[in-house]
Parts: structure tokens; C-alpha cells; sequence
């Protein structure tokens, strides 16, 4: 008995030296309210397209892929800024098929519907020269040698 009224002693001892005391609790709850709109946006704020090393007497042909992400449903485009851009003596245009036949422009852009998950978009590249060299059903081929450095600019509507 002695034991346990000691037990008992210390136990009530450590307690009150420890300065815990509930004396009770309350809680609330915190209602939050907002909306969220359908949107896109670019994964990355620049891609890059290198043509490499263009042979003189052909037409340069790169690609570089788009990541995006719109909301489920949303219908968007995607359109460059300029029709082509200007490099040098050389012209870049954009195209939206491997096989460059469907040219991208101000009012020709790929149109897609979002998937609420990143979607890859294909971008095709052709250069050439911008005002003169023999077209062999290209475009004007390359003839002056020049360093490449540009960028063509998108922007995605929806």
C-alpha cells in the first residue's frame, strides 16, 4: 500500500511540474471560397529548334515539340506571332506537319482541346533564304553562309 501511495505521489508531483493544464478546448471550422476558370499555359518559356549544320544548296528542316496544359474541354490554338521570321539572308517559317505542308501564320494555327494533362505539340521549322537562290519545290535554298541566331515567338489562345 505504501508502494502505490508513493506510485500515486510521484506520478501527481511530475504532473504538476510539467505546467500542463487543460482547463478545455474550443475549435472552429474556416469556410473557403474561390473559383478557379479554365485556363492554358506553356510548361516551359522557351523551346529551342537547332538546324545544325545546313548544307548551302539546301533548305534547313528542324522540329521541336511544345509542352502545354489546358483544362479538360477547353478548345485552344496555338499561332506564331509572325508569319515567318527573318535571320540574315534566310527566312524561318513554321510549319505544323512533318511533311511541311500545312504553314503555320497569324490566322493559321493548330487547333486542339485540352486534356486537364500536359499534351506534346509538334512544331516543324523550314529555312531558306528570304529573296533569291534557285527553289527546288522547297523554298529558295541556302546559298550564303551565316550563322542562324532568332526566335520565332507563339502564343496560345483559348
Amino acid at each position: 500500500m505504501k508502494n502505490i501511495k508513493k506510485s500515486i505521489l510521484s506520478i501527481v508531483a511530475i504532473l504538476a511540474l510539467s505546467g500542463t493544464a487543460i482547463a478545455g478546448t474550443s475549435g472552429t471550422t474556416v469556410d473557403v471560397t474561390g473559383s478557379v476558370q479554365n485556363g492554358c499555359t506553356f510548361n516551359s518559356a522557351t523551346y529551342t529548334a537547332a538546324f545544325g549544320n545546313v548544307v548551302g544548296g539546301t533548305v534547313g528542316k528542324t522540329s521541336t515539340n511544345l509542352d502545354l496544359v489546358c483544362s479538360l474541354g477547353l478548345p485552344y490554338t496555338i499561332y506564331p506571332t509572325t508569319d515567318q521570321t527573318f535571320v540574315g539572308t534566310a527566312q524561318i517559317t513554321a510549319y505544323q506537319d512533318a511533311g511541311y505542308t500545312s504553314k503555320l501564320s497569324t490566322i493559321v494555327g493548330i487547333a486542339n482541346t485540352g486534356t486537364g494533362d500536359v499534351q506534346t505539340i509538334p512544331l516543324y521549322f523550314k529555312l531558306n533564304e528570304s529573296t533569291f537562290g534557285p527553289d527546288f519545290g522547297e523554298g529558295y535554298v541556302i546559298l550564303n553562309k551565316q550563322t542562324i541566331s532568332g526566335s520565332m515567338a507563339f502564343n496560345l489562345i483559348f
